[in-house]
Formats: C-alpha cells, sequence, structure tokens
C-alpha cells in the first residue's frame, strides 16, 4: 500500500499511533511481548527456498515452498524438504506441523494418525513452555492401537544483532517430540526426538540440531 495514501486516508489518528509505536520502541526499550502478529519468522510464498549447509556431512539440503493445498480441513502450503514433502499451516499465534504416523502389517501400510501439531506459538516470550498431547485409538486385525504423540515446547534463547542499523532478534526454540505405541498383537514401542531450532524475522530457519545432525542456513531466497 503507497504510504502517502494511507496517511492521507486516515488523517491524525495515522500519525498519533506512528508516534506511539516510536516512543514504544525507543523510549521504553525492547519489549519481546510487541512481537505479535505480523511478525514473520517462517515466510510462506510460493518459491520461497532454503539452502542448509549439514555440518558434519558437508552436505546441503534444500527447503523449497510448492505451494497449497487443502489438508484435514485446513489449506496446508506444501514444502519440499531434501526431496521429500512436508505440510504446515500458519495461523497469526502459531505455525503446526503436519504429523502422520503408519505401521507396515503384511506388507501394506496402515495409518494409525493423522494430526498437525503445534509447532511454534507466537509472540516468541523467553522461557515460555507449553506442552500439547494427542491420542488416537486404531481397530485393526482385532486389535485396538494406542498412538500418543507429545509436543513440549519451550523458548530458550534469544540473540540480537544489529545489520545496516536495524535491530533484529533471533530465537532458540526446543521441540521435544515424544511417540509411543501400544497394543497387544503389534507390541509396544517409545522414541524421542528433540529439536533445537533457531528463527529469524523475515528470513525463517536459520539453523537447526536434531539427533546427531546440524544445519546450518546458507543462503535463501524470498518472493
Amino acid at each position: 500500500m503507497n504510504k502517502s495514501f494511507f496517511a492521507e486516508s486516515c488523517g491524525p489518528v495515522f500519525c498519533i499511533l506512528c508516534s506511539l509505536f516510536c516512543f514504544l520502541l525507543s523510549g521504553c526499550g525492547y519489549d519481546p511481548l510487541l512481537e505479535r502478529t505480523g511478525t514473520n519468522y517462517f515466510p510462506f510464498a510460493q518459491e520461497n527456498t532454503w539452502v542448509y549447509l549439514q555440518t558434519c556431512s558437508q552436505d546441503t539440503v534444500t527447503l523449497k515452498v510448492m505451494g497449497t493445498e487443502p489438508l484435514l480441513q485446513r489449506e496446508a502450503w506444501v514444502l519440499e524438504y531434501n526431496g521429500c514433502p512436508e505440510y504446515w499451516w500458519e495461523s497469526a499465534q502459531e505455525i503446526d506441523k503436519f504429523y502422520c504416523e503408519t505401521i507396515f502389517v503384511d506388507g501394506e501400510e496402515d495409518t494409525l494418525m493423522t494430526c498437525w501439531l503445534p509447532w511454534l506459538q507466537f509472540p516468541f516470550v523467553l522461557n515460555e513452555k507449553k506442552n500439547y498431547k494427542f491420542e488416537q485409538r486404531t481397530f485393526l486385525l482385532e486389535d485396538t492401537i494406542l498412538t500418543t504423540i507429545q509436543v513440549d515446547y519451550e523458548v530458550v534463547a534469544l540473540r540480537s544483532y544489529e545489520t545496516v542499523g536495524l535491530k533484529s532478534n533471533d530465537y532458540e526454540v526446543k521441540i521435544k517430540l515424544t511417540k509411543s505405541r501400544k497394543s497387544q498383537n503389534f507390541g509396544s514401542y517409545d522414541s524421542s526426538t528433540i529439536y533445537y531450532e533457531w528463527y529469524r524475522q523475515n528470513v525463517g530457519l536459520t539453523e537447526r540440531t536434531f539427533n546427531d545432525t546440524n544445519e546450518k542456513l546458507l543462503s535463501y531466497s524470498l518472493h
């Protein structure tokens, strides 16, 4: 939107709001609670691309936004990570990641659970912790399989930097994903993966560590 047009349309109200916003930023210091809706830490737009270096293998992997498609009553963003599809959904308050748990029986794959996992919560608030738990029972071959997914979310660190006179922040998010499956005929198992992920405003994911893998952003292209 043209700035001069906006100012002329809103008149004094626009000027007052701008003055108040500048006062909050400069006079009162930085408040992370000001980083609310509109703060873009995972820019979703078709053809957006991020290239990462895996520090152990020195291989590069690419994350690219391919477009959108309907999924579980939502309009999901389809991303391709190293050739494999991922599905994400965004709102003003959170970003969710699509999860699907399957099992192979007699050479065929059966779905046990599909859901949207809360992955990022806005605004980022340092030391904030949240927990989410999902359960689903599936009847398969005269047995009931209980599948449980738990997400433990925490904003663990903040680092500030300045580029060309502009201040910005990176937030580190710790996400522990715990999966369990219990049944009489198919056995039981538990597993967990801990992700440490850094997000930068108007850039996206800049670094992450999970299992024995560390990925750092090499380059990106936003549209």
